[in-house]
């Protein structure tokens, strides 16, 4: 009956409905004789009609299903195909898309690799199978076929453009720039090739060279949102404030429903001070089509957005970023206890410790570990946003984190009488942070700053490799590492200090939050936390800035700080003598 209606079908031209007729066949069984009976049809009734071979008939009705998303119905007719002619492309790349589109990258994985065997010579599969690699987490097995398909069309636009966004979110900033410096070459009316070219210069710090890229910028650039971007991001690095803002505020203009500007938007207002316009843009940043941005965590509960909506409810107060940021902006639970909200907050596992001890009033949890009677989700940061906080409202709270007695008395033993002034030493951050390059300061480098004399403590739980050596050959540095459990030893370290000397990591947070002295190292562009040109923080009244005038000029940072701890030993040794 089945295979008479579908040849009704295709004598009328109703390829719809004949294929309608053939998927009514299927009931979940692609063995039914009456099925494969209809396929084979179909197949030669097109092909007497359309002069198509059999092979791409059912290829092509598959490719139909898929677009209209029936892909429950075009499984059993891909696999039909598949299992007799998987010697050929067709087929086997029909599975590779049905399996991706069902969310089984592995399979589709399995697929793809069969593909590029069945045909070695397509660029586009070995792009595709590099696209499941980095989605099952192989990250040198992508790069390596998306490096292979190159080689098979090095002058692929598309390809270039994946490979170059695929180096920069795994943090490879000079080869993704390389890539995106051909690109722009090979394609100069490609936009993004510009705009992403000018992002991956600053990331390696080549500003000039992004620079030089904006001043002979097309007219026609100027109406790319994109690009637009891109510039409002290289003039906030060099300081260029207002016309950061005038380009982010295009941008945005041009493509309002592009997250991604508006991210950038915050970001400036945030280096600005303006806070309360800045908090209201950054929400932002959990937009999907953020690369590199933060991800917002699949919690069933609905997000607070109102100050009105907090007394007598439950809010699940979540961590997001790092545990600077959380440090940095824990104080602001407080706004929400005040207003008749309980809290129960979630935060990472180094933290967990110090904060119930600083925040007894809250429910302080590990992770998003939220209790089932939570009547909102506020990630932490949001909180800013909701209250409007804006730069007069700040510190907000002053030496909201202390010591645990239990640490103090427990440090205190292992670093033994003080007899010589305390310095604390930070000189390197998490690699994983895209601006690392910027804030760290490699240790040989770093003893720039260190006059002989204090009883200089590290502060860092890790050493990078490259600093191991510098930091062995030097017995004055007593470092602490592996003791160093979680924040609570910290932050006992940091209360037996007399001054903690730091580059912008989760350290200088801490020690502001406990109210202690701290002169932060800062580059020339630094996060929008810290502002621009000034030395004191509104955030933490301990903390002092210390700023590169000229971006990557370490040497007169360095130089100040020295001079500054040569005055404190003085000091010091005046004091202990009298």
């Amino acid at each position: 009956m089945t295979v008479t209606r579908i040849t009704k079908f295709l004598k009328k031209g109703k390829r719809n409905e004949a294929l309608a007729a053939l998927i009514e066949s299927i009931r979940g069984d692609y063995e039914n004789k009456d099925y494969l009976e209809a396929i084979e049809q179909v197949a030669q009734s097109m092909t007497k009609s359309r002069g198509l071979s059999q092979t791409q008939l059912l290829c092509g009705f598959v490719d139909e299903l898929i677009k209209q998303k029936r892909f429950g119905e075009a499984v059993p007719l891909a696999s039909y195909i598949y299992r007799f002619l998987n010697h050929l492309p067709e087929p086997t790349r029909l599975m590779v898309i049905l399996c991706e589109k069902l969310q089984d990258p592995n399979k589709a994985q399995t697929y793809c690799e069969r593909l590029c065997k069945v045909q070695p010579e397509n660029a586009n599969n070995f792009a595709f199978l590099g696209r499941l690699k980095r989605t099952n987490r192989d990250l040198q097995g992508a790069l390596d076929c998306f490096n292979h398909a190159l080689r098979l069309d090095d002058k692929n636009e598309g390809l270039l453009s994946e490979l170059g966004i695929f180096l920069f979110d795994v943090h490879q900033y000079e080869n993704s720039a390389e890539i995106y410096s051909k690109l722009y070459d090979l394609y100069p009316n490609n936009d993004m090739a510009a705009a992403n070219l000018i992002i991956c210069l600053m990331a390696i710090g080549k500003t000039d060279e992004a620079l030089c890229i904006i001043e002979k910028g097309d007219t026609h650039l100027l109406r790319n949102g994109f690009y637009l971007d891109a510039k409002a991001k290289i003039y906030l690095e060099i300081g260029n404030m207002e016309k950061a803002l005038e380009c982010a505020e295009r941008a945005v203009s041009l493509m309002p429903g592009k997250d991604t500007f508006k991210a950038t938007l915050s970001h400036v207002l945030l280096s600005a001070g303006r806070l309360r316009e800045g908090f209201e843009q950054y929400k932002h940043r959990f937009s999907k089509d953020m690369v590199g941005g933060v991800l917002m965590d699949d919690i069933s509960l609905p997000v607070l957005e109102r100050k009105s909506d907090i007394a007598g409810k439950h809010i699940f107060v979540s961590t997001e970023q790092g545990f600077g940021d959380t440090l940095n902006f824990c104080r602001l639970t407080k706004l929400i206890t005040d207003e008749g909200g309980k809290v129960t907050f979630g935060v990472q596992a180094p933290l967990l410790n110090i904060m119930q001890h600083a925040f007894p009033e809250l429910d302080v949890v590990l992770g998003k570990d939220y209790p089932a009677d939570a009547d909102y989700f506020c990630p932490l940061l949001n909180i800013a946003s909701i209250f409007r906080i804006g730069l007069e409202d700040l510190p907000l709270m002053q030496d909201y984190i202390d010591v645990d007695p239990e640490f103090l008395s427990k440090w205190k033993d292992i670093l033994g009488e003080k007899k010589q002034l305390r310095v604390g030493l930070t000189w390197s951050g998490g690699t994983a942070t895209r601006h690392d390059r910027k804030r760290t300061i490699p240790l040989e480098h770093f003893l720039n700053a260190l006059p002989e004399g204090p009883d200089y403590i590290s502060l860092q739980k890790e050493v990078r490799d490259t600093d191991v050596d510098t930091l062995n050959a030097h017995p004055e540095i007593r470092h602490f590492g592996p003791q160093l459990e979680d924040f609570k030893d910290t932050a006992a370290l940091v209360e037996l200090v007399d001054i903690v000397l730091c580059v912008d990591t989760s350290i200088v947070h801490l020690t502001g939050a406990m109210g202690k002295q701290a002169w932060l190292l800062l580059p020339f562009k630094a996060d929008f936390r810290w502002l621009t040109e000034r030395e004191d923080s509104p955030w933490y009244p301990s903390v002092t800035l210390l700023r590169q005038a000229e971006p990557g000029e370490w040497d007169p940072v360095l130089q100040r700080a020295h001079d500054g701890l040569s005055e404190l030993i003085e000091q010091f040794t005046l004091k202990t003598a009298s």
